[in-house]
């Protein structure tokens, strides 16, 4: 079985190890992609999706299923079974931190449903049936926020970038009104096409005091701002959401991330790769 692991460079070796063994409780899950996050983001942990090999006789019917792997929740003294910098073709992980998914999907997509369940748990709650809302950014969180205002009901969803090639995503899939415009410039783009009108949500990448301040002028009464730049950890219910819409077809995982083959992962870096916030790693190819 091959294992990567990430250097404190950031520099990923390959080597070879044993199949894991599986433990009472557990299933043995053969990873088909992981998403790698960016060195020294926050919960740096790999995200995993694979089939499951192997399971105990009460749980047979997961055999054969596609399955997202859940974090692990720490306990002091016990490391967890995905580790942080660390990518093996096969993991042992307990039954309760298994996700099963739709069968059908894209299985190379379903490591963003990390991503997407915790911009849905910052998102919880703050957009409402009819919102107007405007992403000041095209980076993967920026677009999945949009995509979950729309799915709570947002009625109008402004995405903005000074990168046309950022912006490609959403006018291929759809994902919002494009504004090709730096963030201020965007802001007062979407004050004229509300003919004044604020939006009730601004949604940011990052906190920037200068991008905050003029974020402010354009919302509505009663209207809020939110800033994406460090995610929270989402519960099981929010990964429970997100990969059930994921399954409808409804939220969109495609070009979230570049992909990499894995037999190339050997001695990459993220800093070789294109700036983006994560890789997914494809096993099968």
């Amino acid at each position: 079985m091959r294992v990567w692991q990430r250097d404190p460079a950031g520099v990923w070796r390959q080597s070879v190890a044993g199949e894991p063994g599986r433990l009472a409780g557990e299933v043995l899950v053969q990873v088909v992609a992981a998403r790698v996050p960016a060195s020294g983001e926050q919960g740096g942990a790999v995200a995993l999706a694979g089939t499951v090999l192997s399971a105990d006789a009460a749980l047979s019917e997961l055999v054969g299923r596609p399955v997202a792997i859940l974090p692990t929740a720490r306990a002091e003294g016990v490391p967890p079974p995905v580790q942080q910098g660390v990518l093996q073709e096969q993991v042992a992980v307990p039954a309760d931190r298994i996700l099963p998914l739709a069968v059908g999907r894209p299985l190379a997509e379903a490591p963003m449903l990390a991503t997407a369940a915790a911009v849905l748990s910052a998102l919880s709650h703050r957009v409402a049936i009819g919102d107007s809302v405007l992403c000041l950014g095209a980076q993967p969180r920026m677009l999945l926020a949009a995509q979950w205002a729309r799915v709570a009901g947002a009625l109008d969803v402004y995405i903005s970038d000074p990168d046309a090639a950022a912006l490609e995503s959403v006018r291929r899939n759809w994902l919002g009104e494009r504004l090709l415009a730096a963030p201020t410039q965007a802001i007062e783009r979407v004050r004229q096409l509300r003919q004044g009108c604020g939006v009730d949500l601004v949604i940011l990448p990052t906190d920037r005091p200068d991008l905050r301040q003029a974020a402010l002028t354009l919302l509505a009464p009663g209207g809020h701002l939110l800033v994406l730049d460090r995610l929270p950890e989402a519960s099981q219910r929010f990964w429970r959401v997100s990969a059930r819409i994921w399954g409808t077809g409804r939220l969109i995982l495609r070009d979230m991330a570049p992909m990499l083959p894995a037999d190339q992962l050997e001695g990459w870096s993220r800093d070789h790769g294109r700036h983006a916030e994560s890789v997914i790693i494809d096993l099968q190819a």
